[in-house]
């Protein structure tokens, strides 16, 4: 269909030739119809740059989007941890076996050469959360944010130093945190603020679970952590020691950090998760960073979609403008030798067709822009945390269209300055 529409405009011209029209040209070759088709050339190259404008502010908002993306603070530094998962309930184990299969598997981890530290937790981030009622000792309803939660997740001493959550005050959780000590919890900085707004969070207590006669203390206040999507406000979130969490789930997750290259290690691991449980399919071992990777896909799909889109648009727009160009320098050859002759220089001559090329372009930078502006609003969804009128990215795309018209024209205004005078005298 394409070739067909390139070929038909052309074709219907053709048929219909003005004689009279190339008679009064004489040699010139300018004829009104020659005009009428340089126009229509100039016209669609307007529409290709256009075209390009739009396509690589496309890809320049995502870029943005996943250069914001990918500098997050989560709260936490996924990078040099290593996740490991058995799906034990396509086994039928029972629910002690559970517990027993990931408390044997902590242990073991612990003495692996290269294991800086292994936790174990019931929340997973960006893939699982949990959330119970909590209530004050007085009866008084708690806060609520809109970002929801309170949300917990229960774990063993090491966790937040595998993770490396910071402490902001009191201490983390320790071995004596077992079942049988003292009931305590950790929440996180919103939790806090929230809950106790200008008083101290540390020795306050709160129940966990409806029907729960137990008051925690809180023994620490950690970092805000994301758990859940990358743009969201800040959660409240709680922290439970792993012993102390019966009845609230059984789901358990390692978390192991390694010194080095955390990649290598996860055949190894793998297989001595494998080994604990050699009746199960193949043991979920992953990088925490690479899980979290698949969060950013969208904005580096759309960075790499729109900006192939936009090179090959931008490709076009280059091939377009140097054979317009080139065409009408070869049409306008005795022009330009007559303008040689009167007295303008070689610069002159092709500052001309250079001002030609960036008129046109320019044409099409403005056109470009406009639908780009128009169309902005709807990508503002698919964007993170950047406008889409963002005028860095309208500013570099016009200056990278800008480049190209001067690269593009080059050759032909070159070739223009060289027209030879005598040439263009004799041919009169």
């Amino acid at each position: 269909v394409t070739a067909l529409a390139i070929g038909l405009l052309p074709a219907v011209r053709m048929s219909r030739p003005s004689l009279s029209g190339a008679l009064k040209a004489g040699g010139s070759g300018q004829t009104s119809a020659g005009r009428e088709h340089q126009r229509t050339r100039r016209s669609l190259l307007v529409a290709q740059g256009g075209l390009s404008v739009v396509m690589l502010v496309a890809a320049g908002l995502f870029v943005r989007s996943f250069s914001r993306v990918s500098r997050l603070d989560f709260g936490f530094q996924p990078d040099g941890v290593v996740v490991g998962d058995m799906n034990l309930g396509i086994a039928d184990y029972p629910q002690a076996a559970r517990l027993a299969y990931y408390a044997d598997l902590y242990q073991r981890f612990k003495t692996v050469p290269g294991v800086l530290s292994v936790s174990l937790a019931t929340a997973n981030p960006f893939q699982s959360r949990y959330s119970v009622r909590v209530r004050f000792p007085s009866g008084d309803s708690v806060p609520q944010l809109k970002s929801g939660g309170p949300y917990y997740s229960a774990v063993s001493p090491e966790y937040f130093a595998t993770m490396r959550i910071g402490l902001r005050q009191g201490r983390v959780f320790a071995d004596a945190d077992g079942e049988g000590g003292p009931p305590v919890m950790a929440v996180n900085e919103t939790m806090a603020r929230t809950f106790w707004p200008g008083k101290p969070a540390l020795g306050q207590c709160l129940y966990v679970g409806r029907d729960s006669n137990i008051c925690r203390t809180v023994v620490g206040v950690v970092a805000d952590a994301s758990s859940e999507t990358l743009d969201q406000n800040p959660v409240q979130a709680y922290y439970l020691p792993l012993g102390q969490s019966a009845g609230l789930t059984n789901d358990r997750h390692l978390f192991i950090r390694v010194a080095g290259d955390p990649e290598r290690v996860i055949g190894p691991f793998r297989k001595l998760m494998q080994t604990q449980a050699p009746n199960l399919p193949v043991a979920d071992v992953r990088l925490l960073k690479g899980q979290m990777d698949e969060l950013y896909r969208p904005w580096r799909l759309g960075a790499a979609l729109f900006g192939a889109m936009g090179a090959v648009a931008l490709v076009v727009v280059l091939v377009g403008l140097y054979s317009v160009l080139s065409y009408g320098v070869a049409q306008r050859q005795r022009e330009f030798g007559i303008r040689t002759a009167l007295g303008a220089t070689a610069g002159d001559v092709a500052r001309l067709v250079m001002i030609e090329g960036q008129r046109v372009v320019g044409l099409g930078i403005v056109l470009g822009v406009l639908v780009a502006l128009a169309v902005g609003p709807v990508l503002r969804g698919f964007l993170f945390r950047t406008d889409p009128r963002d005028p860095l990215v309208y500013t570099g795309v016009a200056l990278v269209l800008v480049a190209a018209t001067v690269v593009g024209s080059l050759v032909p205004a070159r070739r223009a300055s060289r027209s030879d005078p005598m040439a263009a005298l004799r041919a009169d």
